[in-house]
């Protein structure tokens, strides 16, 4: 878009080089001066004229970008953060998932483990269904973004404009039980 401009940036807020996922930072004519009598948020967002987005992307090497996520959707694995969405993106792709939903849960002695709660296409057709996504994730992800358990659910809770309320799923979901599997109609919050 003429006049903006684009940078990627790690934690300490230094330029990332192609290929490596980071913050996306923006400046540009439009952007707002300020949060209306929030100055410790406006001091955290903008900074030296550039606008801290909360978005993480990739620079491909052709110039375009890819969205990796939100920032706050981020999930601590094992003292490892990683996108979640790149784990949905795997999962998605099998046929018979219609929605997924990937979120890190506290098991019993308090380590967090991934959970997939998966919508299939046709419910109560979920036999072996777990089976084959984790496999697929095996073959496509690194061994830690690989979930631990899914869980079959009937719907996924999202906003009016469709966009996934993930900390809903963290917050009404038994996590004491996120190593173990739910069964295939387990229902899981529904919130909208």
């Amino acid at each position: 878009m003429p006049g903006f401009e684009l940078q990627l940036r790690d934690r300490h807020h230094a330029p990332l080089p192609d290929g490596v996922e980071g913050d996306l930072w923006v400046r540009g004519p439009t952007l707002m001066p300020h949060y209306l009598n929030r100055p410790e948020e406006t001091a955290r967002t903008l900074v030296d004229g550039w606008l801290a987005t909360r978005d993480r992307a990739v620079r491909n090497p052709d110039g375009t970008y890819t969205h990796r996520g939100r920032a706050d959707d981020l999930e601590m694995v094992g003292g490892i953060t990683i996108s979640p969405t790149e784990v949905e993106e795997v999962l998605a792709a099998h046929p018979a998932v219609r929605d997924v939903a990937v979120a890190s849960l506290p098991n019993a002695e308090g380590a967090t483990k991934l959970r997939a709660f998966v919508v299939p296409h046709r419910p109560g057709h979920a036999a072996g269904l777990e089976a084959e996504l984790t496999a697929l994730a095996r073959t496509r992800l690194a061994p830690f973004k690989v979930p631990r358990s899914v869980h079959f659910v009937d719907s996924l809770p999202r906003t009016a404009t469709g966009k996934l309320q993930r900390f809903l799923i963290r917050t009404t979901t038994d996590s004491a039980n996120a190593d173990s599997s739910a069964s295939a109609n387990a229902p899981a919050a529904t919130a909208r």
